[in-house]
C-alpha cells in the first residue's frame, strides 16, 4: 500500500495533466524543422527523421508537423521516400520535404510558439558555419 504522501503526489499529477490538457486544447500542434543545408547530402539524417519511432516520439510530444529541408540532390529521392511510408508509420504526422530556399529564416521562425497559440517546436540541423552564424540566437540542435 502506498503512503499518503505518494497518493497526494499521484493526485497532484492527475490534476497537473488535466490542467495541461485544458491549456493545450485547441492549440495547433508543434512543428519540427529539419535542415541539412545547401550542398551536403545527409541521407542518414533524412532516413532517421522519417522512421516510425522518430515520428511517434514527435507525436507523443505534441508535434503534428515535420518539415524537412533537403539538398537539391536528395529532394526528389526523399519526397518519394516519404510518399512510400505507410499511414500507420506516420503516427498522424504531416511531413513535407523541400529543397534549400532563400526563405529559410521564415521556415525557422515558423517553429516558434505563439501566445495563446501553439507551443514552440524545434529545429534540427546539419549545418555549416553560415547557417549556424546566421541563426545562433535561436535554439538549434545541430550536427556539424
Amino acid at each position: 500500500m502506498l503512503g499518503p504522501e505518494v497518493e497526494k503526489i499521484d493526485e497532484h499529477i492527475v490534476k497537473l495533466n488535466e490542467y495541461v490538457d485544458r491549456e493545450l486544447a485547441g492549440r495547433g500542434g508543434r512543428t519540427c524543422l529539419v535542415t541539412v543545408g545547401a550542398t551536403a547530402s545527409f541521407r542518414a539524417l533524412l532516413l532517421e527523421v522519417s522512421t516510425p519511432q522518430f515520428l511517434r516520439m514527435l507525436q507523443q510530444n505534441g508535434y503534428s508537423e515535420i518539415r524537412v529541408q533537403t539538398g537539391w540532390e536528395d529532394w526528389e529521392w526523399f519526397t518519394e521516400h516519404i510518399r512510400q511510408l505507410a499511414p500507420e508509420d506516420m503516427h498522424g504526422m504531416v511531413m513535407e520535404a523541400f529543397p534549400i530556399t532563400d526563405k529559410m529564416k521564415d521556415q525557422i521562425l515558423s517553429t516558434r510558439g505563439k501566445v495563446e497559440g501553439r507551443l514552440a517546436g524545434c529545429v534540427i540541423g546539419h549545418c555549416g558555419t553560415q547557417f549556424a552564424g546566421n541563426h545562433h540566437r535561436r535554439a538549434l540542435l545541430t550536427r556539424p
